[in-house]
C-alpha cells in the first residue's frame, strides 16, 4: 500500500492520497478574489456614500432657496399694489424739480444774445419787474434738429415770479422778438413750464383731445396738468388713462379738481 493511503477490508473501500498545496492554492485564489470584489464594493459604497452625501447638501441649499423666493415672492405681493403709488411720487419729485424753472423758445437759430438779459427784457416787455438776482441760471439750450429755432431755460430763485410771468403774458398774447426790441428776424417767443418727459406725452395727448374738441381747455398748476372737459369738468391727469376714459365724456377715473 502507497504511502499516505489506507483501506478497510470490511467496507472495501480504499482512499487515495490528496493533494494539499494543489487544494489550498485553490482556495487561496478563491479568497484573494473575494476579498477584491469585497474591496471594490467598499469603494463603490464610499462614492456612491459621498455622492449621496453631496445629494442630500444640495437639497438643503435647495429647500433654502426655496423658501428664500417663498418669501421674496410674498414680498413682492405686499409691494406690487404699492408700485403705482411709488411711480407717482417719483413723477411728482422729478416733476417739482422743475417747478422753478421756464423754457422760453422761438429764437432763431442764429440768436446770440446773453440769456439772462433776454429774460430781464421778457419781463420788461411783460410789466414783470425781473432782477439778475432773482434768476438762479439761465443758459441756451443744444438744438436737437439742425435749423430749429433756439429754446432757453431759466431758473428763477422762487416760483412766484413764474406765476407773474405766466400771468402777465396770457393778459399780453402774442410775443414775438420785435416787440423786445431786437434786430433779428421776427419770430414768436413762446413760454413754457419745464416739464418731465412723462409731462410732456401727457400734454401731447391733452393736446390732441383739445384739437378733437374734446377738451376745452389746458394747464399746467403747480406742477399738475389741468384740463377742462367740454361739458365744463376741470380736472387732474396724473396717467394717460386718465386723459383715455375721458373721450365719451366718461371722466370718473381723472382726480377731480377738489382733490389737487
Amino acid at each position: 500500500m502507497n504511502e499516505g493511503s489506507y483501506s478497510c477490508s470490511k467496507c472495501n473501500i480504499t482512499s487515495k492520497p490528496t493533494n494539499h498545496s494543489q487544494s489550498d492554492n485553490l482556495i487561496l485564489e478563491k479568497l484573494n478574489q473575494l476579498a477584491a470584489e469585497v474591496n471594490e464594493i467598499k469603494q463603490t459604497t464610499s462614492k456612491t456614500s459621498s455622492k449621496l452625501e453631496t445629494l442630500i447638501d444640495e437639497v438643503h441649499t435647495l429647500k433654502k432657496c426655496v423658501k428664500e423666493v417663498s418669501n421674496i415672492s410674498d414680498d413682492l405681493k405686499l409691494i406690487k399694489p404699492q408700485l403705482p403709488i411709488m411711480r407717482r411720487d417719483i413723477e411728482d419729485i422729478k416733476q417739482y424739480q422743475r417747478s422753478n424753472n421756464l423754457v422760453i423758445s422761438g429764437f432763431p437759430k442764429d440768436f446770440d444774445i446773453n440769456p439772462y438779459d433776454v429774460v430781464i427784457d421778457i419781463g420788461s416787455q411783460l410789466k414783470v419787474t425781473i432782477s439778475r438776482s432773482e434768476i438762479d441760471i439761465a443758459h441756451w439750450l443744444r438744438s436737437r434738429r439742425e435749423g430749429a429755432p433756439k429754446s432757453l431755460i431759466v431758473r428763477f430763485v422762487n416760483r412766484w415770479k413764474i406765476e407773474q410771468l405766466k400771468t402777465s403774458k396770457l393778459d399780453h398774447g402774442s410775443l414775438d422778438t420785435k416787440q423786445l426790441g431786437y434786430t433779428c428776424a421776427t419770430s414768436t417767443i413762446y413760454i413754457n413750464d419745464h416739464l418731465s418727459p412723462k409731462m410732456q406725452h401727457l400734454q401731447y395727448q391733452a393736446r390732441m383731445l383739445k384739437r378733437s374738441k374734446i377738451l376745452s381747455k389746458k394747464w399746467f398748476s403747480k406742477g399738475s396738468l389741468m384740463v377742462k372737459t367740454a361739458k365744463g369738468h376741470e380736472l387732474r391727469i396724473q396717467e394717460e388713462e386718465d386723459l383715455k376714459v375721458i373721450d365719451g365724456g366718461n371722466t370718473s377715473v381723472a382726480s377731480p379738481v377738489s382733490a389737487v
